[in-house]
């Protein structure tokens, strides 16, 4: 009698063991244990516009959802891929232009040359906005500023920071955790900006910059 119920209490341990396993590889983990991300129902080629048919929601195991997953697909219709993402891709923040800094049809990303800079703010970062005055050459020769300076139109106005570089090529930022301390501190100097432009804006500075004059660039907003 002892061996017959130690074999029913094998049993039902088997049992609930297989129970268990089977509750959670089909219940627990692909919806307890699961989040709802956004996918991409088609191919999305690098540059294409998203829009709503080319997404869908589904509900993935928490420990295979990556880094940045987009889990609202409102934050990305309208805006562009900036690689080509495959059919049933899970969307990450990296994938899409969801700041708007990917340059449309007759706009570039421009580099403006340290050499070429009078002044800048420090506390500049990526996404801020800025105008561009013109320095005369003669201007920046005496390295004081004069009224003119300070009364002076801009060349180029409400251009996107797209980057703020140091010598060495890194973006700055607050800290080395990102900007978290409201600019008080910064990674390094800033040395280049590269700002989103038109053709046009983008021939002027050039232009400016081949007759030796100095580019002023100020902050205005973010």
């Amino acid at each position: 009698m002892k061996v017959r119920w130690q074999a029913v209490l094998a049993v039902a341990i088997m049992l609930v063991g297989v129970g268990g396993l089977i509750a959670y590889d089909y219940y627990i983990r692909p919806v307890l244990l699961a989040k709802t991300v956004v996918m991409a129902k088609e191919e999305i080629a690098e540059n294409q516009v998203i829009t709503e048919d080319m997404l869908v929601l589904a509900r993935v195991p928490n420990d295979l959802v990556p880094s940045g997953a987009i889990v609202r697909p409102e934050g990305i219709i309208g805006k562009a891929a900036i690689v080509s993402i495959g059919a049933g891709t899970m969307l990450t923040k990296p994938m899409v232009d969801i700041e708007g800094l990917l340059p449309k049809k007759g706009e570039v990303i421009f580099p403006i040359p340290k050499e070429a800079i009078f002044a800048v703010n420090g506390s500049l970062r990526k996404h801020d906005v800025v105008d561009i005055n013109l320095i005369a050459k003669e201007q920046a020769n005496e390295g004081a500023e004069t009224e003119r300076m300070r009364s002076a139109e801009p060349i180029i106005k409400g251009a996107r920071v797209v980057y703020a570089r140091t010598e060495d090529n890194q973006s700055v930022k607050d800290s080395e955790k990102g900007d978290i301390n409201q600019r008080e501190t910064a990674t390094g100097r800033v040395a280049t900006v590269e700002i989103l432009i038109t053709e046009e804006e983008r021939d002027k500075i050039i232009r400016e910059i081949e007759n030796e004059n100095r580019l002023w660039i100020a902050r205005v907003g973010k």
